[in-house]
């Protein structure tokens, strides 16, 4: 009899200690449960491509006007940009959590990406990651992927993610996406090994874009108040130094983003660099792009949008300036000379970098 109330009273022990390793684990428990199919659908972006491209007056520069919320236009070189062309499926997925959520992403069992001329938009090359899709020696989903040329050791590719295709669908939730380069000559593929070495941007081309961000660099920063486009009347306009590859040359360029609304009354100075843009004054409901090959100075860049440019109560906080004291700034070499201690014409200081705020 005391055998059997021992061995009760371990069973009950233990069911205890579960208990409360239960209760101590509870959201160690909740993780292994944490997601679900919460919604499937068929996504399908093979809709009318509405875009408008040209140059400028002395065609040095471009400009890409397309519709709002639509898919994203990349701009490949000086020829071409590209419009993405998709077909898949997109899947919500709902977590527990202390505040809960849910996210949708798309695996795509189609990318091709389109390449149009500027000017008069139309086709000229496709390239179809759908080669890759149904290729057997390439068992993934397709969940991301750029339109942008990268260097991967010496191969310019495109970057893409994906997941390792499984029998079932709820086993994708716990994994992580595998990066994958597609080398644009042969369409091979390359997996991401770790190696941040052989994935870089040309040192040709990151010197470029600082160059670029420092001729820029009053209309990028955060660091003077009030804002120096609200205090002008205009929204925050979208900026960020990149660089183009067409298979031969490498060249960076500013670009530019705002939407149609932003753009400024008829007879502006934006319209005698872009006479074709005039006509979009007043309509809603697009986005410009512009890509600047020929870099405008700070001022020649806002009176693109303003007739005259306030400093009104324009300061540079002390953590900013070469003194540490706070500064007036009634002009933009001002601000360069408080910030940087040379004057916005001359060379940029040694170990300039930026960061992009407006963007």
């Amino acid at each position: 009899m005391q055998r059997k109330e021992k061995i009760i009273w371990v069973i009950v022990i233990a069911i205890c200690v579960v208990v409360l390793a239960v209760i101590d684990h509870k959201e160690l428990l909740l993780s292994w449960f944490d997601k679900s199919v919460e919604e499937t659908k068929e996504i399908r972006s093979v809709k009318q491509l509405e875009v408008d491209s040209g140059y400028s007056k002395d065609r040095e520069n471009r400009y890409i006007v397309q519709l709002e919320n639509t898919q994203s236009i990349g701009m490949v070189n000086e020829k071409y940009y590209v419009f993405p062309e998709t077909e898949g499926i997109a899947r919500t997925i709902q977590w527990r959590g202390k505040e809960g959520g849910e996210v949708t992403y798309g695996i795509y069992d189609k990318v091709q990406l389109n390449f149009y001329l500027y000017d008069n938009d139309k086709l000229a090359k496709t390239i179809d990651l759908s080669e890759v899709v149904s290729d057997q020696k390439f068992p993934y989903y397709i969940t991301s992927y750029s339109s942008q040329p990268v260097l991967y050791g010496e191969r310019w590719c495109f970057t893409m993610s994906g997941y390792l295709k499984t029998d079932e669908e709820k086993d994708l939730l716990g994994e992580e996406p595998v990066d994958f380069y597609l080398d644009l000559d042969t369409f091979d593929i390359y997996e991401w090994d770790g190696d941040f070495d052989k994935l870089d941007i040309p040192e040709e081309a990151k010197e470029g874009e600082r160059e670029v961000a420092w001729k820029l660099d009053f209309i990028e920063q955060n660091e003077t108040v009030p804002d120096i486009f609200e205090m002008n009347g205009l929204n925050n306009i979208g900026f960020m130094p990149d660089y183009m590859f067409d298979g031969t040359e490498i060249k960076t360029y500013a670009l530019i983003w705002f939407d149609c609304e932003d753009l400024p009354r008829k007879g502006s100075k934006l319209y005698k660099e872009f006479p074709d843009l005039e006509k979009y004054y007043g309509k809603e409901g697009y986005e410009v792009n512009l890509i600047l090959f020929d870099i405008p100075t700070n001022e020649e860049f806002l009176s693109y949008f303003v007739d005259e440019i306030s400093f009104e109560g324009l300061t540079l906080g002390a953590e900013y300036t070469i003194d540490g004291q706070e500064h007036e700034i009634h002009s933009i070499d001002d601000y360069y000379m408080y910030h940087y201690g040379v004057h916005e014409w001359d060379e940029k200081p040694e170990g300039f970098e930026y960061n992009i705020w407006n963007s």
